[in-house]
Order: structure tokens, then C-alpha cells, then sequence
């Protein structure tokens, strides 16, 4: 036998144009069915698909959906998440005019969004750092 190469056969693509398939992620939950073409465009968008663990700096191989996902975050990595529209944080010094044996805090802040990429392009962020009546923004 001898490869074909890039012939096509029309018969066949017809065949599997015909055909109803399950998207790939129904294992992990997703009820759709597509002719094969259409198939494809789905899977690339689908809720069910898997991601990698979005874990900032670390070389993290864990893949799967968004809620096992979060679990993971809180559960392998201890990311303390916050799940909603706003999200508050203070840090108090008590005495502000206190500079000996004075302690530095850097703080880090990571926003990232999971999902859907229609979805994130209608969310938005601010940061807002300030003190005494001033603020940046």
C-alpha cells in the first residue's frame, strides 16, 4: 500500500458532513451535538473544555474545568480567592509616625479571569491605592 497523499474524496466528506457528533468534552459534561465541521468551533469555545492551572510563577501541570479548578487553587497552591464583583482589603499600621524597627509590606495583587473569552471581554478592573484623603488610581 502507498500513501494517497492530499487527495481529497468528496464521497467521504460528505459522509462525515451527515454525521452528528458529541463534542469531545462530553465526558466532562457537555450535552451538544454538531455536524463535524461545526464541531470543531464549538470545541474551541466550549464550557466544559479544560484549562491549565493558572497558578502565577509555578510549573503546575494540573488541567481541568473551571470548578475543579478553583478547588485546586484553594486546596494545592492555599490561594485565598474572592469570588465576585468587589473585593476590599486593608492593611493598618497603627502608628504611622513609627519608623524604627519599621517592617515593609509588599503586597501583591493577581486579577485573573476564567472562562469564557466572550465572557472576560466584558469585565473590567481598578485598583485604587490611598491613605490620609489621597488616593491613585
Amino acid at each position: 500500500r502507498q500513501e494517497l497523499g492530499d487527495i481529497r474524496c468528496l464521497a467521504l466528506e460528505k459522509v462525515v458532513e451527515s454525521l452528528d457528533l458529541p463534542c469531545r468534552y462530553f465526558s466532562l459534561g457537555c450535552p451538544e451535538r454538531f455536524p463535524y465541521y461545526s464541531k470543531l468551533k464549538h470545541e474551541a469555545q466550549c464550557d466544559f473544555r479544560p484549562h491549565n492551572c493558572p497558578d502565577a510563577g509555578s510549573e503546575c501541570s494540573v488541567v481541568g474545568d473551571i470548578p475543579f479548578l478553583v478547588a485546586h487553587l484553594r486546596e494545592e497552591h492555599q490561594v485565598d480567592m474572592h469570588v465576585g464583583s468587589a473585593f476590599n482589603h486593608r492593611n493598618v499600621k497603627s502608628n504611622p509616625r513609627e519608623v524604627e524597627n519599621a517592617s515593609w509590606v509588599l503586597t501583591v495583587f493577581h486579577c485573573r479571569f476564567m472562562g469564557d473569552e466572550n465572557e472576560a471581554m466584558h469585565c473590567s478592573y481598578s485598583l485604587e491605592v490611598g491613605s490620609n484623603g489621597r488616593k491613585l488610581t
